[in-house]
């Protein structure tokens, strides 16, 4: 028996080796060094936890050290403690001699999200081809005349490019008032009656671009509002595109059951920042559909994502979970209460051949005597591919502890 207990710790150490797996400690928020490795950003996700404090305990240090190097994009759904962790790593790295960043907190207490604005026409008319699409219209080639129309009229108004304009435009109802206000213009009346041919307001047709148009504006404009947009005269600069140009930290408060084509405009947005880095974080707000994650890494972005549950923020398809995971340079799991999630994740973190000993022992007798002659000792070896991490790990996980998994490495620790 003591021969198979030092074989089993012997096997034991060599599986740990071949897995590549790994043990460490301490307070759970220090764990942030791995989602900034010697000082470099990556693209992270911290899922699960016995409670909220698990998971925003490593992002607490790692947005005080984001700020001020990388602009941040940060959407959360509601109930989140985010905005109350950003305004206070904020305001520790404003006591620090080290350069800071405007934060902007945009949501139904402070709406000043202004969709649309330091847009292009061109990316303006875009943008309102892929909502358009998105909402399931048929899409003509006078579409892009309506748009450009409108975005006239704004020009001559002195009226800069926003959502806040576009839909004071769309709300006009009697197109005898709309009419007279495009006549008086001030670019004079004979680009005034071009405007307003282009506007295509006049076309009873059942495919009227112009109130295809319209129907785009108000329905973003009715998603924009419950996140953070004001319907009112006033024309606010805060949106993702302004966000990274100025280097800010911008909150946008996202309402997850009226977010569907807000999350498609923003995935635009973040397409049109060019090549500037910045950090998009995505607190509780489903990703996949939106094109958010692609829109991101498309460019110089790249993107954490906080979740309860990180397969469901995905979508429940493991096969499109798996291939956003190729794309993950740091996992840090907490503890998942659901068995599918568990076995998607241990997918992730990858299998192994896991070798098994097993040792039994006897003794032999001879004929017609009591005692025993010989006693032996039979040690048997195996090999069963399994996952390095077993999902009943994850779901047997307390408060304070983790499993992280490092892609550029294969490592995997387990944390206290």
């Amino acid at each position: 028996m003591n021969m198979g207990w030092r074989e089993q710790r012997f096997v034991d150490r060599f599986n740990s080796q071949l897995a590549n797996v790994f043990a460490s400690g301490g307070q759970l928020e220090n764990t942030w060094a791995y989602l900034c490795p010697q000082g470099e950003i990556s693209h992270f996700v911290i899922s699960g936890g016995v409670c909220p404090e698990d998971r925003y305990g490593p992002l607490y240090p790692a947005l005080e050290y984001l700020m001020g190097r990388v602009p941040l994009v940060i959407l959360h759904g509601e109930n989140t403690p985010i905005e109350d962790l950003a305004a206070q790593a904020w305001q520790r790295r404003r006591e620090e001699p080290l350069p800071s960043a405007p934060l902007w907190v945009c949501g139904p207490a402070s709406p000043l999200f202004e969709p649309f604005y330091a847009m292009s026409d061109m990316q303006v008319i875009t943008t309102c081809r892929r909502l358009a699409a998105k909402l399931g219209y048929t899409i003509t080639p006078r579409f892009e005349r309506v748009v450009r129309a409108h975005l006239s009229i704004l020009h001559e108004l002195d009226v800069p490019c926003s959502l806040s304009g576009l839909y004071y435009l769309c709300q006009f109802r009697d197109m005898g008032e709309f009419h007279e206000n495009v006549i008086e213009l001030p670019c004079g009346q004979e680009r005034a009656m071009r405007i307003w041919a282009d506007l295509g307001a006049d076309d009873e047709s059942g495919n009227s671009q112009f109130d295809l148009f319209r129907a785009v504006i108000n329905h973003l404009a009715q998603e924009a509002e419950m996140c953070g947009w004001n319907a009112n005269d006033t024309i606010c600069q805060c949106n993702c595109i302004t966000a990274v140009c100025n280097g800010a930290v911008f909150l946008l408060q996202v309402d997850e059951a009226n977010s569907e084509l807000v999350l498609a405009y923003l995935a635009e947005e973040l397409k049109m920042v060019g090549g500037q880095p910045f950090f998009l974080l995505l607190d509780d707000v489903r990703a996949q559909e939106s094109g958010l994650l692609d829109s991101a890494r498309a460019g110089s972005g790249h993107v954490g994502l906080v979740s309860e549950n990180v397969v469901d923020q995905i979508g429940w398809e493991e096969r499109e979970f798996l291939r956003f995971a190729e794309n993950v340079d740091c996992f840090i799991l907490l503890k998942h209460n659901t068995g599918k999630t568990a076995e998607i994740l241990s997918e992730v973190l990858g299998r192994y051949d896991h070798a098994k000993v097993e040792s039994s022992s006897g003794v032999t007798r001879g004929f017609f005597q009591l005692l025993p002659q010989n006693r032996h000792e039979d040690v048997r070896y195996s090999v069963e591919n399994r996952y390095r991490v077993m999902p009943e790990e994850l779901t047997r996980l307390g408060p304070g502890q983790a499993i992280i998994f490092l892609s550029a490495t294969d490592q995997i620790i387990y944390y206290n």
